[in-house]
């Protein structure tokens, strides 16, 4: 690791809290720090300020010249592996590594690695629970929490739970988590990947490393579990979930009085009804965070509690309350196809759904059976109201906003006794919200507002 006193760091995308806990960590470190960034200067002052104007930085674009000099270079995650910059270090013979391998390599704990298309932030909150009730650990990565900002503050033999992204799994070489969860794969990021292959490639370098030392984690009822299961070393450990009852080690199951239960090694240990979470998927999610769980040898019991006490992220199909007796849910950050397909999977037959916001290149028409069979009503909205309608063959022209939307989908349930308003949009937010975050509280506001004019309020 070419990371000492003295040496030059580029780091390459320094607009984001990534880039800062790069430059930070290194300089801690002795190293001289150079940033680059497409981004012109003014946009970069905050960042520059953090650190206190130690970094050299390049703004405004990405020269060869950058390189000059420099000894090892760690990208942010945003950043394209296969850019003019970083094909040109390659050349130079010089180390180019994201955050989650400089961490690896000065880390003094355990370490669980979980990525998949969908739930990733739930399972890995969900694993989060149940090491904070146990004492045992954290969690940090592409949850919002920079893996630099905290690898040195966790102690020997703790463990740090990290979700991770497919973009930052690119950019590992020796990276060997403990435990490594492939949690799902959907169709996601093919504007950054050429196919599902190449997408499918970057998630699996999770695998790469794993030895007679770690375990594997992934779900036998998937469509991909053969692909998964080739990708994981011979020599290393697994522990597989399923929703129900395959030959998973991880699985769910109704015992003699019907009751769901959760099921680990073969032996009830949570009755599903006792997750706080809403939803077949989140229920799913609770199976992957067991098995991850059980893969770090917690023990059942301290996984039943860790998994009682998690009521939920924002966002993900979370409850935003009732107006004029209609639950409504919060799923803005359901930006896949797959991710709306678990949303209409998890509604109650008959619910209402809004789908839309900027297309990001996805076919809709695959929801087509989901919608149904379960009698879902879909409202389209935003930019991509007119690729809703057509690929989902709908009569309903949409609304260009998303209040208005709302507001029907709220009046049709209300008036024909349906159960259920969902937000699940399949879209990014951009063509009127800056992220999923500022559009699902503008839906949960609305709700409140509804529930006043309705008197429930």
């Amino acid at each position: 690791m070419k990371l000492q006193a003295g040496s030059l760091v580029l780091v390459v995308g320094f607009g984001l809290k990534t880039g800062v806990s790069i430059a930070r960590f290194a300089l801690a470190r002795g190293a001289r720090v150079r940033a680059v960034d497409s981004k012109p200067a003014e946009k970069l002052v905050d960042s520059l300020a953090a650190l206190d104007g130690r970094v050299e930085l390049v703004a405004g674009g990405m020269p060869l010249a950058a390189l000059d000099g420099v000894s090892l270079v760690v990208l942010s995650p945003g950043v394209p592996r296969n850019g003019e910059l970083l094909c040109e270090a390659d050349r130079r013979g010089i180390s180019v590594i994201g955050d989650i391998e400089l961490a690896f390599h000065f880390a003094r704990c355990r370490i669980a690695g979980i990525t998949g298309t969908d739930g990733k932030s739930t399972t890995t909150s969900m694993v989060g629970s149940i090491l904070e009730h146990a004492g045992l650990g954290r969690i940090a990565g592409n949850i919002g929490i920079p893996v630099l900002d905290v690898v040195d503050r966790m102690e020997p033999g703790s463990i740090l739970a990290l979700e991770l992204s497919s973009f930052m799994l690119e950019s590992v070489e020796q990276f060997k988590p403990e435990v490594a969860a492939v949690l799902n794969l959907a169709e996601d990021h093919l504007d950054r990947y050429p196919d599902m292959e190449a997408y499918l490639a970057a998630k699996l370098r999770i695998y790469a490393n794993l030895d007679a030392t770690t375990t594997a984690v992934w779900p036998l009822d998937s469509p991909w579990s053969e692909r998964f299961a080739r990708a994981v070393p011979p020599s290393a450990r697994r522990v597989t979930f399923a929703l129900q009852d395959c030959q998973a080690d991880v699985y769910s199951r109704q015992d003699d009085t019907g009751r769901l239960q959760l099921v680990l090694a073969g032996k009830p240990f949570l009755p599903a009804d006792e997750l706080p979470v809403l939803g077949r998927h989140n229920l799913r999610n609770a199976l992957a965070a067991a098995a991850i769980a059980h893969a770090l040898a917690i023990p059942p019991d301290a996984v039943a509690q860790g998994l009682r006490q998690f009521a939920g992220l924002s966002h993900r199909f979370e409850n935003a309350g009732i107006a004029g007796g209609v639950r409504f849910v919060n799923d803005s950050k359901a930006t896949t196809i797959s991710a709306v397909a678990t949303a209409i999977d998890s509604a109650e037959e008959g619910a209402c759904i809004l789908i839309g916001g900027r297309d990001k290149g996805l076919d809709f028409s695959p929801l087509r059976e989901a919608l149904t069979r379960k009698r879902v009503t879909v409202f389209p909205f935003g930019e991509a109201r007119d690729k809703v309608r057509d690929q989902l063959g709908l009569d309903d022209a949409g609304e260009s906003l998303l209040e208005p939307a709302v507001r029907r989908a709220w009046a049709h349930a209300s008036a024909a006794g349906l159960p259920q308003v969902i937000l699940a949009p399949g879209c990014t937010s951009y063509d009127e919200f800056p992220n999923f975050e500022v559009r699902g509280e503008f839906f949960k506001s609305l709700v409140r507002r509804l529930r006043e004019e309705s008197g429930d309020g």
